[in-house]
């Protein structure tokens, strides 16, 4: 059977193949940082549930009015168009032998009694390792630049994640925006391209409060650019916002789009929906032999409440959804143009939520739900 490797052989050439207590304990074990989860947590409304799919319904109203005459003459209508989330089913396995601890500087982590699944070094394999490494590979390579395959062995083959939900979203029959004519985003330009961006959103929307992402990088050349204006009377650099200019809308630096990538999208806060079914730090913990086994599976899906107040940059849109995976960055090329709105405007027929769209709280529903 495959085993979960717990490699000691530096410390054990360091400090030899003898455990000795010198006080070492969890407090000598020091990590660099690592990336937490932060996009869906912070910019998604979450949506615990108890089934495998999220149906919903968005409405496309047709005209109505028209010149008075006798003549009874009906016009207008309503189309509806269905919109779903599947939940993918996600799990990890681990399988380790508590033993490869003994007879080293690290046999602290070794337990008084003969039950390995209650010794430290499993307490430390869940609370410490695995708690830590499900956030990261989701955050980095499956939240942004995942794409589903029942057949994949990495982290950016468990789900479809948001960058796929785009591409798919303008091809669809009820489509996202398409902006266009912006170009591939520049560090030295990003503050001119995010304005043009901004102005190609109907005016409708510029005073709800929606989401502009980007990169970190790119969020952080933009505060540089609205610096180097001397626009803004300013104290210090924490006194810049990464607010757009007359509207409602903000910049925000997503981590699950890594360092490099020079894609951009933007949605109405509150239209980001993550759907989850259990517990993803739901630990099943079965013993072996000498060996312990720790199962965990839980099932999430991404999507978007109404694909009409989601926006995202052609670059964006037109590139290959299957490259990016298990990187910090992804291909911005390939793939053929999308359909959908060209400049950022709803269909006609007027706005498909019927009314105002949804601010403030990013816990919020969508309208109409």
């Amino acid at each position: 059977m495959p085993e979960t490797n717990i490699n000691t052989d530096f410390i054990v050439e360091e400090y030899g193949r003898i455990y000795q207590q010198r006080g070492q304990g969890l407090n000598r074990i020091k990590r660099a940082l690592i990336q937490k989860a932060e996009t869906l947590e912070k910019y998604a409304t979450h949506k615990p549930l108890t089934d495998d799919i999220y149906e919903m319904a968005n409405d496309e109203f047709q005209p109505v009015l028209q010149p008075f005459r006798v003549a009874f003459e009906p016009t207008g209508g309503v189309k509806f168009h269905p919109n779903k989330i599947v939940l993918q089913h996600i799990k990890v396995d681990l399988n380790f032998s508590p033993d490869q601890i003994i007879d080293s500087w690290l046999g602290f982590l070794e337990g008084p009694g003969v039950d390995r699944s209650q010794w430290p070094i499993t307490r430390y394999m869940i609370e410490v390792y695995l708690k830590q490494q499900i956030d990261y590979d989701r955050e980095v390579n499956a939240v942004y630049y995942g794409v589903r395959d029942d057949n994949g062995t990495t982290p950016s083959s468990c789900m479809d994640g948001i960058r796929k939900k785009l591409i798919d979203g303008a091809n669809a029959e009820y489509p996202i925006n398409v902006i266009r004519d912006i170009g591939a985003l520049n560090p030295t330009t990003c503050f001119d391209q995010i304005e043009a961006f901004s102005k190609k959103i109907k005016s409708i929307y510029r005073k709800v409060q929606m989401i502009i992402c980007v990169s970190q990088d790119l969020e952080r050349a933009f505060l540089e650019n609205k610096r180097a204006n001397g626009f803004y009377w300013i104290h210090g650099p924490e006194d810049l916002k990464p607010s757009v200019d007359f509207t409602k809308q903000v910049v925000m630096g997503l981590p699950s789009m890594g360092e490099e990538c020079g894609d951009m999208f933007a949605f109405v806060r509150g239209n980001l929906l993550w759907c989850t079914r259990k517990d993803k730090f739901n630990f099943d913990i079965q013993k072996e032999n000498r060996f312990v086994k720790i199962l965990s599976d839980w099932r999430e899906g991404i999507g978007f409440g109404v694909n009409k107040m989601v926006w995202a940059t052609e670059e964006t849109v037109t590139q290959n959804s299957n490259t990016g995976g298990d990187t910090t960055g992804g291909d911005t090329t390939g793939g053929d143009t999308p359909g959908g709105d060209t400049t950022g405007g709803d269909t006609p027929g007027g706005d498909t939520t019927g009314g105002d769209t949804p601010g403030g709280d990013n816990q919020g529903d969508v309208q109409g739900e």
